[in-house]
């Protein structure tokens, strides 16, 4: 038997969640909503986080899903940028971003699965129906989809929205091609409590592997994400706790003074891909189904809030106009709206990362003349923070405004 609806969200991470937060407060619950995962109750608690930037900021705002964030989400109102290819000692910051004025802040760093654990809690509130399955089928029918679970339920929509993550089962199922690499990396993700403050400020440090991240926790805090080959990722993941907390150290350059690690850590591998096409028949891509890029700049997640900002607004102007928003004009017009911001972005990161893996002595000077032209120009500075506190590309402008940086 078809259980009807008029969008099924599929999959119950922030863009998922945000999307259908999203899609019932702005048609004032009009919308018949369902979201699907395999585990919406039980997902597994990770310190992984992000850096949610002040647009994506503004429209979790805008629905009421920033009042709790707030409690638990540290400002970064600096950021530092090292390159050392050479030695782990005396690390000198060849570049910054801050603030004009420092009672404001260029991102909030928060976890994953808090911030998830909010958006569902809100969720609950609204008229969502929350189905926890595998999706095993799709198939589009007319002016309907249907999806398939694997218990033997079946769901029909008049959109179908992917946002099941970077391995995505609706991509494969409806032959969405993609574009994609590996890096032969890994990122260790974990949880640092320091002895010294963290003083609001983001630290990116370059090594010939990757790049080595502390972001601003609350209280003593900050989020560790240090990227690393394969091999040697896993080797210090299952080493003894005191090896790792002390290379840990050594990366650090002892900036947050003595540390110790708090709760889990994980890893996981690390690859750029993009699909081809933003959207098949009766079903669009959001989030990491859409695309995965280096956490370098720790954009990912504000990418895909960018997806559900620009796909809300679509298929509410639809649907205030009577029109079918599961149709091909509107799925075209959601891709135009992302497909530029998404490219330019994941490349961007993508070229990021092959600038500071370079280790020729000559490539090395290049890149420290071209921190140092950045360092100086506040034009350009400005350009990249625009794309870092959510600005650039189509953004709906109620959702944010633009802060001074210097």
């Amino acid at each position: 038997m078809l259980t009807k609806f008029d969008v099924v969200v599929c999959g119950g991470g922030a863009a998922g969640l945000t999307l259908a937060n999203l899609l019932a407060d702005m048609s004032g619950g009009t919308l018949r909503i369902a979201l699907v995962d395999t585990k919406l109750e039980s997902r597994k608690h990770s310190p992984r986080t992000s850096a949610i930037a002040i647009g994506p900021k503004q429209m979790l705002a805008s629905m009421g899903a920033w009042s709790l964030e707030s409690a638990f989400a540290a400002p970064v109102r600096r950021i530092e940028v090292s390159d050392a290819q050479e030695s782990v000692e005396a690390i000198v910051p060849d570049l910054t971003f801050q603030c004009a004025e420092y009672d404001e802040a260029l991102a909030w760093i928060i976890r994953h699965s808090e911030l998830e654990t909010h958006l569902r809690d809100i969720a609950r509130s609204r008229d969502i129906r929350f189905i926890e399955g595998e999706i095993v089928g799709y198939k589009p029918n007319g002016a309907f989809a249907q999806i398939e679970l694997r218990d033997g339920g079946a769901l029909g929509a008049r959109l179908v929205v992917a946002a099941d993550g970077a391995q995505s089962r609706l991509r494969e199922l409806a032959k969405v091609q993609c574009v994609e690499w590996g890096y032969d990396r890994s990122a260790i993700v974990a949880t640092l409590r320091h002895e010294e403050s963290h003083a609001d400020t983001a630290v990116q440090i370059f090594y010939p592997a990757g790049p080595f991240a502390t972001l601003p926790l609350t209280g003593n805090r900050s989020s560790l994400v240090w990227t690393e080959t394969r091999d040697r990722a896993e080797r210090l993941r299952r080493s003894d706790i005191n090896e790792l907390t002390a290379e840990i150290q050594r990366y650090s350059a002892d900036r947050l003074g003595s540390l110790r690690l708090e709760g889990d850590i994980a890893s996981f591998a690390l690859g750029y891909s993009h699909v081809r096409s933003f959207h098949a028949e009766r079903l669009v891509f959001i989030g990491d189904a859409a695309r995965r890029v280096h956490p370098l700049a720790g954009q990912g997640l504000n990418l895909g809030l960018r997806d559900a900002a620009a796909l809300s607004e679509i298929i509410i102007e639809s649907a205030r106009l009577g029109l079918d928003f599961g149709s091909i004009s509107p799925l075209v017009e959601y891709g135009r709206r992302r497909n530029l911001d998404s490219v330019i972005s994941s490349s961007a990161f993508d070229v990021l990362h092959r600038i500071f893996a370079w280790d020729a002595s000559a490539l090395r000077m290049a890149r420290k003349t071209g921190l140092s032209l950045v360092q100086s120009s506040d034009h350009i500075k400005a350009l990249l923070m625009k794309e870092a506190t959510g600005f650039s590309g189509m953004y709906p402008e109620r959702f944010g405004r633009e802060h001074a940086i210097r």
